[in-house]
């Protein structure tokens, strides 16, 4: 998370994967970070792996 210092709030990038943990799913770190990061800015993140984001507040397009 240094790396993105001052971007994403810690919070965000805390609360998103708990929030689906409990809902059974497996997350990369890399996952995590680009919905944080899309979320925290209020971006659509295109993505081939929409399976891998399966957070509600990220807006997701699939190409």
């Amino acid at each position: 998370m240094d790396s993105i210092s001052g971007r994403v709030s810690k919070m965000t990038a805390v609360r998103l994967p708990l929030k689906v943990i409990h809902k059974g799913y497996s997350l990369s770190i890399a996952d995590v970070t680009n919905a944080a990061l899309a979320i925290s800015r209020k971006l659509v993140l295109v993505t081939r792996n929409t399976k891998h984001y399966p957070f509600e507040q990220l807006l997701i397009k699939s190409w």
